[in-house]
């Protein structure tokens, strides 16, 4: 009875430790209660009749002193009493059947991480590592996530993909593992499609363990930043080879065509995309959420008038109404109010909820720190900028987030490195919003010849009061109005009238 009972009782802890025979407990084991109370786990010490078990207490640790004592057995019924009485006889366990296939969004399955190490910290470092992907994961409302208690039990036998496709129906399953040598800490992750078995991603990560927990969130946020635009982009293609055509599908193209087309004035293909949507579900949320957000990029990079302005807003009210906590009717929230005169504040507050919501995206984290730069806090925008352009180095986004660091940059009064952003990004040759603030950044410089003549590359010049009104009005928070006329001054020169 006392073997089946401590079974039942480590299988019931989220976490269970066994203490050495020494008076204090390990610094490493107090960090891994301190995580497990972070997370809402439950943890199981199983300590020597020496150890001090006040400082496990005080972390909300189940204690069991002395189990090889006699009186092991007596403990662990009195404890598990009430859970015996609960548990299901398995004749009274009813049939498990395999769950459909999910297949009107992304299914993904985390299998937990393993440390090849063997220390306590890289243990402690790959179970909060799996345990905060899923969570990441999760937040994402388009996909669908198998919860980490039910691949908990694939932990001491993983299951290959085919296994997990059958028996969980998802698509994707991503594993990884975790080694350190006591100063630096090694992540690889791999997305598998469980379908044809085939390696959708791979990625290694290198970084140093100076901090267990600050490592753990970094190493999290990168790999669900790298993850999350390939299991868009391959479920895409799965769904270009469906039969059916759904408003998802529709959103997700019109989702990917923003980017891989900025920053294109007028966002066509993304705009027919989310109409499309929309007129397969007139109540799709994210339909109406994307089709905002292409109106707004459309007026924002002057492609489109101010006359769909009231059009814009319809659609960016109607997602927020139905997913006030979803971070892209949020983001259209933002990008409304941005584009519209009127206080910054208002879509930093947007997309700074979104940010928390899905704080691995790094577009919202480069317009938040655009918008942090411009209201005052130069080295904060400019920080979290290039932390969204180290989330993101490799997708369709990096243009956008060039932008949105060059004008950061701007705004922290590093001219040179400005320039040197936007100047790498060769599609932004098209925009004229780009070249106005090359030719800014080298006004601060003293050098108006080089201004003049970065304005002269505008390929498709726009009126001169066109200009004046987005300088003065939108350009450059906080710099003085004297200051934004001379360089207004210098416009003519290039041909611009």
């Amino acid at each position: 009875m006392a073997f089946a009972a401590e079974g039942a009782l480590l299988a019931s802890a989220a976490l269970t430790l066994r203490l050495p025979d020494e008076a204090t407990p390990p610094r490493s084991v107090l960090t891994a209660l301190e995580h497990a109370r972070r997370l809402g786990r439950s943890a199981l010490c199983l300590c020597p009749a020496a150890v001090d078990i006040d400082p496990l207490l005080e972390l909300d640790a189940d204690v069991l002193q002395d189990p090889s004592a006699e009186d092991a057995a007596a403990q662990l019924v009195a404890r598990l009493q009430p859970l015996e009485a609960s548990t299901p006889r398995v004749e009274d366990t009813p049939q498990w059947t395999p769950p459909e296939p999910v297949t009107d969004r992304p299914s993904i399955a985390v299998l937990p991480f393993v440390s090849l190490s063997g220390d306590d910290d890289s243990v402690f470092l790959a179970e909060g590592l799996t345990e905060d992907v899923t969570t990441l994961l999760s937040r994402i409302p388009e996909f669908f996530v198998i919860a980490r208690s039910t691949m908990q039990v694939y932990r001491d036998a993983p299951a290959d993909a085919a296994v997990l496709h059958r028996e969980l129906g998802v698509r994707y399953l991503l594993k990884g593992s975790l080694r350190s040598n006591g100063q630096k800490v090694r992540i690889s992750a791999e997305l598998v499609d469980t379908a044809s078995r085939a390696s959708v991603f791979a990625e290694r990560f290198d970084r140093p363990l100076d901090d267990l927990f600050d490592v753990q969130d970094e190493l999290t946020v990168a790999i669900c930043a790298q993850l999350e635009p390939r299991l868009r982009l391959s479920d895409m293609a799965y769904g270009a080879r469906s039969a059916g055509v759904s408003a998802w599908r529709q959103w997700q193209e019109g989702w990917h065509w923003l980017f891989v087309d900025a920053p294109q004035p007028l966002p066509t293909r993304s705009l027919q995309r989310f109409a499309r949507a929309i007129e397969l579900e007139s109540d799709y949320a994210l339909g109406h959420a994307g089709l905002s957000i292409a109106l707004s990029t459309g007026m924002l990079w002057g492609g489109l008038g101010p006359e769909r302005m009231d059009e814009a807003r319809d659609h960016a009210e109607t997602a927020y109404k139905l997913l006030p906590e979803n971070p892209v009717a949020l983001y259209a929230m933002a990008l409304l109010t941005f584009v519209e005169p009127g206080n910054l504040q208002v879509p930093l507050d947007y997309v700074t909820r979104a940010v928390e919501l899905e704080p691995s995206n790094p577009m919202y984290r480069g317009v938040r720190g655009y918008l942090m730069a411009n209201l005052g806090d130069a080295q904060g925008g400019v920080d979290e900028c290039e932390y969204a352009t180290r989330l993101s180095p490799k997708d369709s986004r990096e243009p956008f987030l060039c932008y949105m660091l060059g004008a950061s940059y701007i705004a922290n009064e590093q001219y040179e490195l400005a320039i040197e952003t936007m100047t790498r990004c060769r599609r932004f040759s098209e925009v004229d919003f780009i070249w106005l603030m090359i030719a800014y950044a080298h006004t601060q410089l003293g050098e108006d010849d080089r201004a003049v003549a970065a304005l002269k590359r505008i390929e498709a010049p726009r009126p001169y009061r066109f200009y004046r009104f987005a300088v003065e009005r939108s350009f450059w928070q906080g710099r003085p109005l004297h200051e934004k006329q001379a360089f207004l001054e210098l416009l003519p020169a290039a041909g611009i009238g």
